[in-house]
């Protein structure tokens, strides 16, 4: 069976962004105002994720509740720490999961020459 940081890897290593929140095991009302937006927001092109498990992230002095973006194309950590507005929460996220740096896509290959 894997272990809770196995399947975090895992979520994190996929081809679309991670976004996880990150709440005190007693923080009902950010756990109901998360999940009520990632049941409204449209947020489709994110796997979400909920967690109290602080040991899973290298949080330095940030301090739940927050929300971190993960996108394998990038070695940042992007994180939400503002109040639970679903809407600056979905901003960040979009604008945080686009990498620095993109991928090269074969179909892509011809615009990329032409820019060079």
């Amino acid at each position: 069976m894997a272990s809770v940081g196995d399947n975090f890897n895992h979520l994190r290593s996929l081809d679309i962004p991670l976004l996880l929140a990150v709440f005190a095991e007693d923080d009902a009302a950010s756990v109901e105002a998360f999940t009520s937006m990632a049941e409204s927001a449209g947020l489709n092109d994110f796997v979400l994720g909920m967690t109290h498990n602080l040991g899973l992230l290298d949080l330095g002095d940030r301090k739940p509740p927050l929300v971190a973006v993960f996108n394998a194309l990038d070695e940042l950590q992007p994180t939400y720490m503002g109040p639970n507005d679903p809407l600056q929460v979905v901003v960040t996220a979009r604008k945080a999961s686009f990498p620095l740096i993109g991928r090269l896509e074969f179909s892509r290959l011809p615009e990329y020459m032409k820019v060079c």
